[in-house]
């Protein structure tokens, strides 16, 4: 998607590229197309955490002297551009996405800067995406809701639930990636979930009390000693870990109906 996000030339054969994936998973019965807008993924380092883990990390000043950020051939570095393209592109495939009964879940940018290589980035606060929101003006667009972007993004926890609330109550979040980091941007640490900035049990009653009824995802894990490449004893970790705050979250609900 870089030449739609950047708007060069050949953005529109991307664009019909896309169309033809959306009207595929219609036709597959797929119903949920999770996207991004913005062109690089960046982790700075690897540290060790509890128990020995090898997690990923980010910090600024080493952000700032990477020699491939700086060989970018593309600066953008108007967020208004940014934003135009943005428009562009959901004026072209909304209709679609409609039409084939397809959402589109867009996923916050990670990690949440304003610019990366001297590309701007425009989904890096809370506001973007209520901008967002209005510019896709469409009940198939929502947000895969990274529960670590958005840790990363905001100053304080409840500035997260307050993020769940104002998009829950517009149906807006599609599914979810249940992970947080220790820390702010520009500085964090990815973890295990309960070892980061918020606390796993009163997100997920949060999400329940929004209406959420989606899916939970691992997304991103720390690497085990004698790990897979794909980290399945670590997903097997934060898998169990999810399943027993699901279990946790039938209990709560059960008790809060006894108590009233």
């Amino acid at each position: 998607m870089d030449k739609i996000i950047l708007g060069l030339a050949g953005r529109d054969q991307e664009i019909e590229n896309y169309k033809t994936v959306i009207r595929n998973m219609g036709k597959a019965g797929i119903p949920i197309l999770g996207f991004r807008f913005f062109t690089i993924y960046w982790r700075t380092s690897t540290v060790l955490g509890r128990g020995g883990i090898r997690t990923a990390a980010f910090e600024e000043n080493l952000a700032k002297n990477d020699i491939n950020l700086k060989k970018q051939e593309y600066m953008i570095e108007d967020e208004n551009v940014i934003w135009d393209n943005y428009r562009y592109f959901m004026k072209e495939v909304i209709p679609v996405a409609e039409k084939c009964g397809v959402k589109l879940a867009l996923h916050p940018d990670d990690p949440p800067l304003e610019s990366v290589g001297g590309i701007a980035r425009i989904f890096h606060n809370v506001k973007s995406f209520k901008k967002a929101m209005k510019i896709a003006d469409s009940d198939i667009w929502g947000l895969d809701l990274c529960l670590g972007s958005i840790s990363e993004m905001v100053k304080d926890p409840d500035d997260l639930i307050d993020f769940i609330k104002y998009f829950g109550k517009y149906n807006k979040i599609f599914y979810v990636h249940f992970r947080d980091v220790k820390g702010k941007t520009p500085n964090f640490t990815e973890c295990f979930l309960g070892d980061g900035n918020y606390n796993p049990s009163e997100i997920l009653i949060e999400l329940d009390k929004a209406g959420f009824d989606g899916f939970l995802i691992d997304d991103h894990v720390p690497e085990l000693t004698n790990d897979t490449v794909y980290g399945h004893r670590a997903r097997a970790y934060t898998i169990g870990y999810i399943k027993g705050l699901l279990n946790f979250l039938d209990y709560y609900k059960n008790q809060t109906k006894e108590i009233k």
